[in-house]
This record gives C-alpha cells, sequence and structure tokens, in this order.
C-alpha cells in the first residue's frame, strides 16, 4: 500500500516495462533473472539456502551469464 498526494499515474509511469523474472539454473545454483540479448540472461537474485552463494561475485545483482532455463 502506498500512501502519497502524488497521482496514481505518475507513481505506477513505467511499470509496465518492467520484465518478470525466470528461473534458471547456473553453476547448480537457481537463479532469478531475465534474458538479454545474445541468449544470456541477467542475474536479479539467487535462491539459495548457503550463506557463502551470496558472498559469491559470480551471483552479483546484474551479472550477465551464459545458463540453461529452469
Amino acid at each position: 500500500m502506498i500512501w502519497t498526494i502524488m497521482p496514481e499515474d505518475v507513481i505506477m509511469e513505467g511499470s509496465g516495462q518492467i520484465k518478470a523474472a525466470q528461473e534458471y539454473s547456473y553453476r547448480q545454483r537457481r537463479i532469478l533473472g531475465y534474458p538479454v540479448a545474445d541468449g544470456r540472461v541477467c542475474i536479479v537474485q539467487i535462491v539459495s539456502s548457503d550463506p557463502k552463494d551470496y558472498l559469491d561475485p559470480r551471483f552479483q545483482p546484474g551479472t550477465l551469464v551464459d545458463c540453461r532455463k529452469w
């Protein structure tokens, strides 16, 4: 819920351009990302129960990787 005096159309401007993240497998880990040009995926988030995975720079959000769809 958003409490503001700003009109709804101003707040929601451009929200239709947001891509939905999809699940992929990369280095035996589940990631959420969206496809970009040349068949690669831009990582949005990693889905893991291992804390070390979150410290690994290979899974950093914004990283472009080659992987297969989950």
